[in-house]
């Protein structure tokens, strides 16, 4: 178990530091092994933080995890089951891995394939790619939610973590209590799209999310 967040902004508003910080407070029981931040200020500007549990390659499984080029950058939580073909395919696409971790595999599968990765993977993921050269965040969730991403939309910022509390203390989500969503929540723990509140799957069938 591992643990991801973010904040994105649209307009030329830098990304507050501090405010990732806390976020990786708030999720640090998931990833008692490493906490990692990536900020890339501009327009539009992305932070993402990552707190790890190290299984497989500590030395060489640091998150966020950028390309040689740092044209993508990743936060993630998962396992690859077919990693190993994956791999196998991007290095005959000419990649050269520098870790063991299936992160790696997840980066450079986006950054050879874009969203199409997706129908090459088979495991349980939430993660989160910055593409610097377009200014744009992807974001993607396994097909049966295994592994949780939330995420809110707001007036001071788009925000998403592994958890809610993370969300919270951002500085961007408020406390208001949505009646409406919070029996859908407490049954399956996530809400249908007409409610207005953090949605746990983003409404798509494969669970993915493009800004």
């Amino acid at each position: 178990m591992c643990g991801i967040a973010g904040i994105f902004h649209r307009d030329r508003r830098s990304v507050d530091r501090d405010g990732l910080l806390r976020m990786a407070r708030a999720i640090a029981h998931r990833g008692p092994d490493g906490e990692g931040v990536h900020v890339d200020n501009g327009s539009p500007s992305a932070g993402l933080i990552a707190r790890r549990l190290a299984i497989i390659d500590v030395a060489h499984g640091v998150q966020p995890m950028s390309t040689e080029d740092e044209a993508f950058t990743i936060v993630y939580n998962g396992e690859i089951y077919n990693a190993a073909e994956v791999r196998r395919d991007l290095e005959a696409h000419g990649h050269r891995f520098r870790s063991r971790c299936d992160t790696e595999v997840v980066l450079r599968g986006y950054a050879q394939w874009g969203s199409d990765v997706l129908s090459r993977l088979n495991g349980m993921w939430a993660f989160a790619v910055w593409d610097r050269r377009s200014r744009s965040l992807f974001l993607s969730r396994d097909r049966l939610g295994v592994k949780p991403l939330v995420y809110a939309e707001t007036p001071q910022g788009f925000v998403f973590a592994s958890e809610i509390k993370a969300l919270l203390v951002s500085g961007l989500v408020g406390r208001d209590l949505d009646l409406t969503a919070l029996p859908h929540y407490l049954r399956a723990l996530l809400f249908p799209s007409r409610t207005r509140s953090f949605v746990a799957c983003g409404g798509s069938p494969r669970g993915v999310l493009s800004w």
